[in-house]
């Protein structure tokens, strides 16, 4: 394995773990929206 094809596999990786973190702040981000809309919190 030569340098190229570990930085493609690391930017694999890095893609998705970003993706990953987007979708986990999506799912926090309405789960806190729906909260304050239970409890009339204001945000």
């Amino acid at each position: 394995m030569d340098l190229e094809n570990i930085a493609l596999i690391a930017t694999a990786i890095g893609v998705g773990v970003a993706t990953w973190q987007i979708w986990e702040s999506r799912k926090l981000a309405q789960a806190t929206f729906e909260d304050c809309l239970t409890n009339n919190i204001e945000i």
